[in-house]
């Protein structure tokens, strides 16, 4: 169908009312084939929609290597951010995704790039405690010296989250990677062909939910334990 639609010459870059191109679309649905002959026909592969999110950013959220790799090989860039700041790796990273991330810095992503808060992929891995992407980011040259809006390193971030083990408090208000409500939003992708009575009703919600998924993640202050 989509290569019959290409033959009658259809504009690729058409727009929903979400800004969403075919190729967002196609990516969001995990539609591999329909991704290739998008690309292969000149889809641009660093259209962003509404809410300033790129067919890469959702091929990471879905953890969609084969299309995200796609998308690389057709230069994909790496550096596109959310409303928020985040590239895709930071993405990958608040999702601990780590094959993704292996595949985006082999595309050359920069491993030191800041969100909005000033937060690098190193820190985020920090407050996340992934051990092993905390590991692969040093090892790929992540800088642990970056300070965020409140002045605190992935050094500090480490410290108190080791506090916080050793107290056996709560921990600081931390958005985790991922609320029920953020992973229904993402893994109904734009509600996978709902039934026509509840179109309008659904894309409602579909938009409310993407907004606050990529959107959701504050500048949160967490109170910093002093390091000599």
């Amino acid at each position: 169908m989509v290569s019959l639609l290409l033959w009658y010459d259809c504009n690729i870059e058409a727009r929903d009312r979400e800004e969403s191109t075919a190729l967002i679309k196609a990516t969001q649905r995990q539609h591999e084939i329909c991704v290739k002959i998008l690309l292969e026909n000149g889809a641009d592969p660093n259209a962003v929609d509404a809410y300033h999110i790129t067919a890469l950013h959702y091929a990471v959220y879905n953890n969609d290597t084969a299309i995200a790799a796609k998308l690389l090989s057709f230069n994909a860039n790496t550096e596109i951010k959310t409303k928020n700041g985040y590239t895709p790796l930071i993405l990958a990273v608040l999702e601990n995704k780590q094959e993704m991330v292996e595949l985006l810095l082999r595309a050359a992503a920069n491993i030191n790039a800041l969100d909005n808060c000033k937060r690098s992929a190193l820190i985020h891995a920090v407050r996340i405690q992934s051990k092993n992407m905390i590991s692969l980011l040093l090892q790929q040259g992540a800088d642990p010296s970056l300070v965020d809006i409140y002045g605190a390193t992935a050094q500090s971030y480490a410290v108190f989250e080791t506090f916080q083990v050793l107290s056996q408090s709560p921990g600081p208000s931390c958005p985790e990677l991922t609320t029920k409500e953020d992973k229904q939003s993402f893994d109904t992708k734009d509600g996978c062909i709902p039934h026509s009575h509840h179109i309008k009703e659904d894309n409602q919600e579909m938009e409310e939910n993407t907004d606050d998924k990529l959107g959701r993640y504050n500048c949160l202050y967490i109170p910093l334990v002093q390091t000599s």
